[in-house]
């Protein structure tokens, strides 16, 4: 399960899937866009009708650390 290692519960976590849907439906219609840059974390999006973009960053329900390329310091000094 993603997010189990970070005390993430599943329960209380809205899929940025779903965020994305609403965002859709409630307030204008979405588009996908490009990533920036290889490695971009955000999954990008743009109102259809040109009024500005959204980035989701989806860390609990679809895990991208395949292809991030930034380096992690902890609370505890771990890279």
């Amino acid at each position: 399960m993603s997010g189990s290692s970070n005390g993430w519960r599943m329960d209380d976590v809205v899929p940025s899937a779903e965020i994305v849907q609403r965002l859709d439906r409630d307030v204008a219609p979405l588009v996908a866009i490009d990533p920036n840059y290889a490695g971009e974390v955000a999954e990008r999006w743009r109102y259809r009708d040109g009024s500005g973009e959204v980035g989701v960053i989806s860390s609990v329900t679809q895990a991208f650390c395949h292809s991030c390329t930034r380096a992690r310091l902890s609370t505890e000094g771990m890279l």
